[in-house]
C-alpha cells in the first residue's frame, strides 16, 4: 500500500499495552513506528487479566455492557474484528459457557510474548520512558524532539497498579493538550454496605443480585455471592458494582440498597418444602447453610410466618454505604478519563486535534468484568491504526 507523499510515516505510540501493539501489528511495514512504555517491559497488564488466563473477549457483547453504550452502539463489528486480529495473528481461542474468550494455550503470559514476536523492525520500542507532555507543531506532533505525522495515546488505566495515581499520571499530559478529563473511580469490586455481616463471613451462594435506588432498578445480575464483614463480594457483585458507580456517576447517590434472591429458580419447590415445616427459627435449616440459616433465623421478625421466610429468602436486603465508593485497591478496573466529547467516536481523534488520537482504557469506556475492557483496548487500537492508515495511503 504505497504512501500518498512517498515518505516514510512515522508514528508514535504512548503506552505499551493492548491497544498499542494492536495497532503497532496493524500500521504496515513501511511505517515507523516508536512504543514509548514508562514501564520495564510491553503487556505488563495483560499478564494479570483473566486470572493470568487472558479474557481476551465476549461474545455476549452489547452495549450495555459499558457505560457510554452510544458510542460502543457505533462499532457493531467490534467482536468481530477482536476476533479476526487474533485469528490472522495466529492465537488459538476458546470460550467457555458464559461466552468469555481466552488463548487456548489458558496463559496470559503465552500470548503476551507470542505477540511481541510479532513485531517487526520497522517498529522500536522505548523502555522506562513515561511521556508527561506532548508538543504540537504545525501538522506534526513533537514527542522527546521527534517529529511524527500522528500519535496514539493509549496509556491505559491505573487498574491493578495502586501504586500510581488513580488518573495514572495523565491529568498534566491531557491538560497541557487542553483535553477534558472525567473523575476516576476504581470499579469492578465488592459492594459495600452498612449491615455487620460476620455471622456469614466467607460464606458462598449462588444467587440474583439487584440494585435498587428507590423504585429504580438499576441492574440485576446473577452468579456466585462471597459474603464479607461489611461488603457482598463474588463476580455477581463485581458487575453489579461497575453498573451502581455509573449510575452514581449520572444522578449522584441515591438511598441505594441491594437485595439477593437466594432461591432464584426455585421459588415454587421452597414454598412446597415450607407447607411441610413447622415455621419456626429453624425453617431455613436444610434450605441453606448452616452459617447462613442462623443469619436469616436473626432478621426474622418474632412471629414469622412462611411468607416471611419467603421474603427473607427472595429479597433479603440491605443498605449501600454511602462511601461505597472503592479503594484503589479493591478496584479490579477504572472508570473514568479522556471525555468521549473530545474525539471523534468513530476514528478516536481528537477533535481538537486530528493527528493525536486516543484509545484504550485511557478513555471514559470501561465495561463490566468479563472481557470487555480487555477486547475493547485492542479493538480501538486497530481502528486507530486503520484510520492513520487511510489518511496517508491509497
Amino acid at each position: 500500500m504505497p504512501n500518498v507523499n512517498n515518505q516514510k510515516i512515522k508514528i508514535a505510540l504512548v503506552g505499551g499495552g493492548v491497544s498499542s501493539v494492536a495497532a503497532a501489528l496493524t500500521f504496515p511495514t513501511s511505517f515507523q513506528v516508536d512504543i514509548y512504555e514508562r514501564d520495564e517491559r510491553l503487556l505488563r497488564k495483560l499478564l494479570k487479566t483473566g486470572n493470568g488466563k487472558a479474557n481476551i473477549f465476549n461474545l455476549k457483547i452489547d452495549q450495555t455492557m459499558y457505560n457510554n453504550p452510544e458510542l460502543i452502539a457505533a462499532h457493531p463489528a467490534l467482536l468481530q474484528v477482536v476476533k479476526d486480529f487474533y485469528h490472522d495473528k495466529g492465537v488459538l481461542t476458546f470460550t467457555d459457557e458464559e461466552g468469555r474468550g481466552y488463548p487456548y494455550s489458558r496463559s496470559a503470559r503465552s500470548l503476551a510474548n507470542h505477540l511481541l514476536s510479532l513485531l517487526g523492525s520497522n517498529i522500536k520500542v522505548f523502555l522506562n520512558k513515561a511521556i508527561n507532555h506532548i508538543d504540537v507543531d504545525g501538522a506534526k506532533v513533537m514527542i522527546e524532539g521527534q517529529s511524527y505525522d500522528d500519535v496514539l495515546i493509549v496509556t491505559g488505566s491505573s487498574a491493578y497498579d495502586p501504586s500510581v495515581n488513580t488518573d495514572n499520571n495523565n491529568t498534566q499530559l491531557f491538560a497541557d493538550l487542553g483535553v477534558k478529563l472525567s473523575g476516576f473511580y476504581p470499579v469492578s469490586g465488592p459492594i459495600m454496605i452498612k449491615e455487620n455481616l460476620r455471622m456469614i463471613e466467607n460464606e458462598k451462594v449462588k444467587a440474583t443480585l439487584s440494585i435498587c435506588a428507590l423504585d429504580r432498578v438499576i441492574t440485576s445480575e446473577s452468579g456466585e455471592i462471597l459474603f464479607k464483614k461489611d461488603n457482598l463480594s463474588g463476580i455477581a457483585s463485581f458487575i453489579a458494582n461497575s453498573r451502581l458507580v455509573w449510575d452514581y456517576r449520572q444522578h449522584g447517590y441515591q438511598n441505594y440498597t441491594v437485595s439477593l434472591n437466594l432461591i432464584d429458580g426455585y421459588e415454587k419447590e421452597v414454598e412446597a418444602l415450607l407447607d411441610k415445616k413447622n415455621i419456626s427459627t429453624s425453617a431455613f435449616q436444610g434450605l441453606v447453610s448452616d452459617p447462613l440459616a442462623a443469619y436469616l433465623t436473626s432478621r426474622c421478625d418474632k412471629n414469622i410466618d412462611s411468607a416471611g421466610v419467603m421474603r427473607l429468602l427472595t429479597d433479603l436486603k440491605f443498605k449501600i454505604s454511602k462511601d461505597f465508593i472503592l479503594s484503589h485497591d479493591k478496584g479490579q478496573l477504572m472508570s473514568g478519563g479522556v471525555d468521549i466529547g473530545e474525539i471523534n467516536p468513530h476514528t478516536f481523534a481528537l477533535k481538537s486535534n486530528s493527528n493525536i488520537y486516543v484509545g484504550g482504557e485511557v478513555l471514559d469506556i470501561d465495561g463490566v468484568s468479563g472481557g470487555y475492557n480487555l477486547m475493547f483496548a485492542l479493538y480501538s487500537g486497530i481502528t486507530i491504526a486503520k484510520d492513520i492508515v487511510n489518511k496517508h495511503c491509497q
